[in-house]
């Protein structure tokens, strides 16, 4: 049996190229929407779908779009990479 990947903020930043100060306002302002949620006295887990959305995210921001515009697009995307197989994208 596979194990999914999944990492926690610190080492999902690293994987994705993220500046973790640029996220931490980005989720404060509303502006990233898709972030995996966090249970009270838990961290916060990224699974693969959550880093690929993350990099997007770093990689729109990286090109000059603002967080408000970049976190909303590089959610849709994620969404879309979470499509089960065989199901119409």
């Amino acid at each position: 049996m596979s194990h999914p990947l999944r990492a926690y903020t610190a080492t999902a930043m690293r994987i994705t190229l993220s500046e973790r100060q640029v996220f931490n306002a980005a989720v404060s302002a509303g502006h990233y929407p898709c972030n995996p949620t966090e249970m009270a006295g838990k961290h916060r887990v990224f699974y693969e779908d959550d880093l690929l959305t993350l990099f997007v995210f770093s990689r729109l921001l990286a090109h000059g779009l603002p967080p408000s515009k970049a976190g909303p697009l590089a959610c849709e995307i994620g969404m879309v990479s979470r499509v089960p197989e065989g199901e119409a994208k």
